[in-house]
């Protein structure tokens, strides 16, 4: 089982007796980590945090008994402002992510609220490491 967390890490748990115990923290970005998905088969993990960055993980060897990741890719200057979520497709080529840009409120406290919310769409080749810029898009709400 895998945590984020507002200490800026992300954490793996082991389950020891009733209990859970912490078997390893991720470091590498510099504030919340909102949000994190890993690909169906579990070899890359994405994170998404309140630096805007995006940070591509890759499992490292003997995960079962050293859950570990490393660090393979940071993606930054895609996003504005705080990325709050992510998610792979279903063969872990392409990652989404999504910010927040505004939330405001209509002048009567009954109107609905309007949300700009900004997608990006990241494409990783296959048998590539890196991710490739693949389009960004803008959503008014309202």
């Amino acid at each position: 089982m895998a945590s984020c967390s507002y200490d800026d890490t992300i954490k793996f748990w082991t389950q020891e007796d009733d209990d859970w115990e912490c078997a390893s923290t991720l470091n590498g970005h510099e504030s919340t980590v909102w949000s994190i998905d890993f690909t169906k088969d579990g070899k890359y993990l994405a994170s998404v945090s309140d630096d805007t960055t995006v940070k591509i993980w890759l499992q490292g060897d003997n995960f079962e008994q050293n859950p570990s990741y490393s660090l393979v890719s940071t993606l930054q200057g895609y996003h504005k402002r705080t990325v709050y979520s992510c998610s792979w497709n279903h063969d872990g080529t392409f990652l989404a992510t999504v910010s927040l840009i505004y939330l405001r409120a209509k002048s009567n406290i009954f109107d609905r609220l309007e949300l700009m919310i900004e997608f990006v769409c990241l494409l990783k080749k296959k048998d590539q490491e890196k991710m490739i810029y693949q389009d960004s898009t803008f959503w008014i709400i309202k």
